[in-house]
């Protein structure tokens, strides 16, 4: 399974973001981080995104785990965060019954 973490912020919150991401406990060990990868949009500020990939069966903490992660950045000026949890294909076409 995957979450997609999206945050963004204003470029004055840049070093604030920087030193909270440096201070955040390490994730589970279930879980493997992709990103998170920067980028700018212009008149916007700076985005991010990151790619979490673990087990099905370790949902429930994994999603506790990345909101805290999450969370410990919120303290930056501007900073706003979203998760959204993705399925593959096949667990797509099991929930609506077609596998």
């Amino acid at each position: 399974m995957v979450i997609i973490g999206m945050s963004s912020y204003p470029p004055t919150s840049a070093n604030e973001v920087g030193k909270l991401f440096l201070e955040q406990p390490p994730l589970a060990e279930f879980i493997t981080r992709k990103g998170p990868y920067i980028f700018s949009v212009k008149g916007e500020g700076y985005q991010s995104i990151s790619l979490f990939e673990f087990d099905n069966s370790k949902m429930a903490e994994a999603m506790k785990s990345i909101a805290n992660f999450f969370v410990g950045l919120r303290d930056a000026p501007g900073f706003t965060y979203s998760m959204r949890v993705c399925f593959e294909v096949q667990e797509a076409l099991n929930m609506i019954g077609l596998a």
